[in-house]
C-alpha cells in the first residue's frame, strides 16, 4: 500500500486524535521510537477476532459516474464475490468511485442483512452468516474461550449471565 494511501486511510479509520496520540502519521518526520526488541507480529486474537469490521459493511454497491453521482445501486448479496461487474471495463472505475461516496455504516453490533443472511447467496436464495463465519474462524485459529481471556485479564470466570456485569452492557445481559 502506498504511503499516500496509508496517510489517507489511517486517520479515516482511527481518527486524527488517535493518529496524533500514537504517532501514526506518515510524512517527512520519522519516529525515533524504534525498539528492536518489539515483536513485529500481530496476535491471532487480533487478526482472528478483534479486527473484524464487518458491521461497517454496507449492503449496497454504488456505481458512480465521473462526477461521483450514483448511476446504479446494486444489492451486495447479488454481486458478492462475483466477477460479473468486471465484464464491462468501465465498471471498475464506476465501482471505485462508488466506494468513495458510499455511506459509512456505524461500527456497532449489527450486521447488514446482505452479510448476516445472504452472504454468498446461492441460486435457491440461501446464504451464509458472517457472524457464524467469525465464530468458526476463531475456532480454526485455536483461540481460547471468552472465559479464558477473562482470567488472563485478571477477571473471574463467569458462571452465570450476571457474572458478565463487569464487562457487558446490562441490557444485553437482561436479554439473555
Amino acid at each position: 500500500m502506498s504511503l499516500i494511501l496509508k496517510a489517507a486511510i489511517v486517520p479515516c479509520r482511527l481518527g486524527r486524535d488517535a493518529v496524533d496520540e500514537y504517532g501514526l502519521a506518515s510524512g517527512p518526520s520519522y519516529s525515533r521510537d524504534y525498539d528492536e526488541r518489539a515483536k513485529p507480529w500481530i496476535y491471532a486474537e487480533f487478526s482472528g477476532s478483534a479486527f473484524r469490521l464487518h458491521t461497517s459493511v454496507y449492503g449496497s454497491i454504488y456505481l458512480a459516474d465521473e462526477d461521483y453521482k450514483v448511476e446504479e445501486t446494486l444489492p451486495l448479496e447479488e454481486f458478492y464475490n462475483s466477477a460479473i461487474l468486471y465484464k464491462e471495463p468501465r465498471n471498475l472505475k464506476r465501482l471505485l468511485r462508488g466506494y468513495l461516496i458510499a455511506p459509512q455504516r456505524k461500527h456497532d453490533k449489527y450486521y447488514d442483512p446482505a452479510i448476516s443472511d445472504f452472504l454468498l447467496k446461492d441460486k435457491r436464495g440461501f446464504g451464509l452468516d458472517i457472524g457464524a463465519f467469525n465464530i468458526q474462524r476463531t475456532r480454526d485459529y485455536g483461540l481460547a474461550s471468552y472465559n479464558d481471556y477473562r482470567t488472563i485479564c485478571g477477571l473471574p470466570r463467569a458462571k452465570t449471565w450476571a457474572d458478565f456485569q463487569d464487562t457487558m452492557d446490562p441490557q444485553v445481559i437482561q436479554a439473555q
